[in-house]
């Protein structure tokens, strides 16, 4: 587990534990999504969403666990990555791209769901 080396890796030891101390590395591994992919699922359609100005959760982070999940599953549904380039976590984000990323993800989601009645 490398959090400790992301930008705001030491502040998360407060909140998700230490994962240098035997309890702080079970209680991060127990909600750590990455490590619990387990290969060869039938995984539903995944989007996930990440700004590259994020201080708390670095880009590759999102970039790791959806590369683990597009390896893992055997569903052929697709895991995606929604990328907004001038934007964080969810801090400064503008109105527009707010709304913007809703809309992409709700549209992704009724994509997903083989709703009949959505036209892309």
């Amino acid at each position: 587990m490398r959090i400790l080396a992301a930008e705001n890796g030491a502040n998360q030891k407060v909140e998700l534990g230490d994962p240098e101390t035997e309890a702080g590395f079970k209680a991060i591994y127990e909600m750590d999504a990455y490590h619990h992919v387990v290969p060869q699922t039938a995984y539903p359609a995944v989007i996930f969403t990440v700004g590259l100005n994020d201080r708390r959760v670095a880009p590759w982070m999102t970039a790791k666990m959806a590369a683990s999940m597009q390896a893992a599953t055997r569903s052929g549904r697709p895991v995606l990555i929604r990328v907004e380039a001038d934007a964080g976590h969810g801090i400064g984000s503008m109105r527009d791209q707010e709304l913007a990323e809703r809309a992409d993800v709700y549209s992704f989601f009724l994509a997903a769901s083989g709703d009949p009645g959505f036209q892309p």
